[in-house]
């Protein structure tokens, strides 16, 4: 009996270590303009934690936001920092002429089917990309943004940018 539940305690160590091995699985954040918003989809993607009512991220994660969703900027967004999808579903993000869109400084970042306009910085008034890692764009509307310096609709201080019907 005593050899059997060694067997098992074994088994168990083995077990854990496994799931500890593991990969975080990604999440999906749905990101509707109220409970949860853009600003904090992508802290809650870039941080792993829920953040005032966004579910927590986990590893690569999607954030859908909703169908023809018009968000209005008030100050920039966070940066990004992480590997994540957005999914536009139609939406609108608008910089108001006032503030950046995006700003990454690390990870992967796929943008698909949304308008990104009157995004107004420096460089990169649309999207300022400043990661060793892959911009992928699909069926992204740039309208109206500009940049005092370089990259109105996207800045690419380094990395690789794919961009597809956009």
């Amino acid at each position: 009996m005593q050899r059997l539940l060694k067997n098992f305690s074994r088994l168990g160590i083995v077990a854990a270590i496994a799931l500890l091995a593991l990969p975080a699985m990604a999440a999906t954040i749905a990101v509707d303009g109220t409970t949860c918003t853009l600003p904090n989809a992508i802290t809650a993607a870039n941080t792993d934690t829920a953040t005032s009512g966004c579910t927590a991220g986990s590893g690569d994660d999607t954030l859908n936001l909703g169908s023809a969703l018009t968000i209005d900027l008030s100050a920039n967004l966070p940066t990004v920092t992480t590997n994540m999808t957005i999914n536009g579903n139609g939406s609108t993000i608008d910089g108001g002429d006032s503030y950046a869109i995006f700003d990454v400084t690390d990870g992967n970042l796929t943008l698909d089917r949304f308008t990104l306009q009157n995004g107004s910085a420096t460089d990169g008034g649309a999207i300022k990309w400043n990661s060793d890692d892959t911009l992928t764009v699909t069926k992204i509307a740039f309208l109206d943004n500009t940049a005092t310096g370089s990259g109105g609709a996207i800045d690419i201080v380094q990395g690789t940018v794919n961009i597809t019907n956009s």
